[in-house]
């Protein structure tokens, strides 16, 4: 039983992981659009 709480725990622990850096990336694309597309400061 404890094996699969740890499996369970993982398994959450890198999707979250893959949840965050596809925001984090998705954010970080969207900026560098948005400063193409801006006035150059």
């Amino acid at each position: 039983m404890k094996e699969k709480i740890k499996m369970v725990t993982t398994l959450i622990a890198f999707i979250s992981l893959i949840v965050v850096g596809g925001v984090s990336a998705a954010s970080y694309v969207t900026y560098k659009l948005f400063q193409k597309h801006d006035l150059p400061m």
